[in-house]
């Protein structure tokens, strides 16, 4: 008899463990569907999802709380679920700047994984917002196996910092961030050489330039001064109307 219900337990806990595991499994494959929705992850492919989802934690932030502040250094990346969060930038000129709204299937804090190891902007909920987080430092090592999700973080950092940039320059912070929206598109990354001549004196213009976080010289030719230079360095645009009436080039 001892033995018959020594059995009929065995069974009814390996038959608990396996509604367990079924329950589990259940869960992780809603979790997966659900990440396969979001727009910032809609190339990755369901291996990779995996593997990010392995490293995932699911947060609540309030109306109003600070997800992370500017110029902090970044440990997180988050995937926005469902809310709204702003991204405002406080510049040097002291303007607080809304850099743009991320609603679900947005995602924000991927820049330490490409080298910016401090946040650029400042992530608060504007309502009640659920995310979800990875850990950047676990992340970062896995990328190299990962190349969907890398390139789709990517691109998501390479738009952000070209908002970033353009809410930093105070010509472009007065503007809304649709307005901003619209400019980014019309930007094409350029790597300027030390050196190289960037505008000429004299030619008619063709581009208006965003200088990120770097410098160019500035030198402007006449009977007086045959040569005086400034430097125009942090985030700065320059634009002239036909034609130049100074050279820029990279120091």
């Amino acid at each position: 008899m001892a033995a018959k219900k020594q059995m009929a337990r065995s069974s009814s806990a390996r038959a608990h463990a396996a509604a367990q595991m079924a329950q589990q499994a259940y869960r992780r494959q809603l979790c997966m569907e659900m990440l396969a929705t979001l727009d910032c992850l809609r190339d990755v492919s369901a291996s990779e999802l995996t593997r990010l989802l392995d490293l995932l934690v699911f947060r609540v932030f309030p109306a109003g709380a600070t997800i992370y502040q500017q110029d902090a250094q970044g440990t997180f990346v988050f995937f926005v679920l469902e809310g709204t969060v702003q991204l405002r930038l406080h510049t040097a000129e002291g303007r607080d700047v809304l850099v743009g709204v991320l609603g679900r299937g947005d995602c924000c804090g991927e820049g330490p994984l490409f080298g910016d190891f401090f946040r650029s902007a400042s992530a608060v909920a504007q309502g009640p917002s659920q995310l979800l987080q990875a850990p950047l430092a676990e992340l970062r090592p896995l990328l190299g196996a990962m190349p969907l999700l890398n390139a789709a973080l990517r691109k998501v950092y390479i738009r952000r910092l070209a908002e970033t940039t353009l809410a930093a320059v105070p010509l472009f912070s007065q503007m809304l961030p649709f307005e901003r929206l619209a400019l980014v598109d019309l930007l094409k990354p350029v790597h300027i050489a030390r050196g190289e001549l960037v505008i000429r004196q004299g030619q008619t213009s063709e581009a208006l330039y965003i200088i990120e976080p770097a410098s160019l010289r500035s030198s402007k030719m006449n009977a007086r001064s045959p040569r005086s230079t400034r430097a125009i360095s942090s985030v700065r645009w320059h634009y002239s109307a036909p034609p130049h009436i100074a050279q820029v080039c990279a120091p």
